[in-house]
């Protein structure tokens, strides 16, 4: 015995329903209105056609799911044919963390799975100020520690030495090419060598700085 219509109709509409969840029509008061006398067009141009051909040759002219024709359908029934409320799209928790940051969380992330544990919001809050208080002030880290700590850095780099300036004052005199190359990669060379080890101090206390409030939200106020 074959299956009736009624249950090819019904498969129909719950594959619609799927198909609909991930592309949803939004469809004001007057588009529904407009399908509606759509419906009533067909279903007046032939009294003897049945109601499910009626259906759908309203959603195929009006390009929605048979599904939604019948929600429309109902609603016009009860007289409360509205437009859907907008939506409003939720700002991302991760918005305003940069590669940096979310580099650094990755890495607190993956040492929790070598360790043998299993990272949560929680445990890697807790993790984080444990070890931020461990590498500086000795207990709860504040976002006030974290401005402080921040200042000293940026005072405690050193300035180019009087051999880089005296180096730099002889390749603007200079016509060569060749010469000011030479010095201009002297230069770059002894400057990163000089800042070498507080840039490695940087990134480390930063992979622990940066994680801070925002895992309240995510991340440290001074990253944002």
């Amino acid at each position: 015995m074959f299956p009736s219509s009624r249950y090819f109709t019904g498969v129909t509409i719950i594959a619609e329903a799927i198909n609909e969840a991930n592309h949803s029509p939004r469809l004001t008061s007057q588009a529904r209105n407009i399908i509606m006398n759509v419906y009533h067009y067909f279903r007046h141009q032939d009294e003897r056609e049945s109601e499910i051909d009626v259906e759908l040759r309203t959603a195929s002219a009006t390009g929605i799911s048979a599904r939604s024709l019948h929600r429309i359908k109902r609603q016009h029934q009860c007289g409360e044919i509205k437009s859907p409320p907008s939506r409003t799209r939720i700002a991302s928790v991760m918005g305003s963390v940069d590669d940096f940051d979310k580099d650094c969380i990755r890495r607190e992330v993956l040492s929790f799975y070598e360790r043998g544990e299993l990272p949560t919001v929680d445990t890697l809050l807790e993790r984080v100020t444990q070890v931020v208080a461990e590498l500086t002030f000795g207990e709860e880290y504040t976002s006030e520690d974290g401005a402080s700590l921040r200042d000293e850095l940026t005072i405690s780099r050193p300035s180019p030495s009087p051999s880089l300036v005296s180096h730099t004052s002889v390749s603007a005199n200079d016509s060569s090419p060749s010469t000011n190359f030479k010095i201009s990669s002297n230069r770059k060379r002894k400057e990163s060598a000089k800042d070498k080890d507080i840039d490695n101090s940087l990134n480390a206390l930063s992979d622990y700085f940066a994680k801070k409030d925002q895992l309240e939200n995510l991340l440290l106020p001074w990253a944002s």
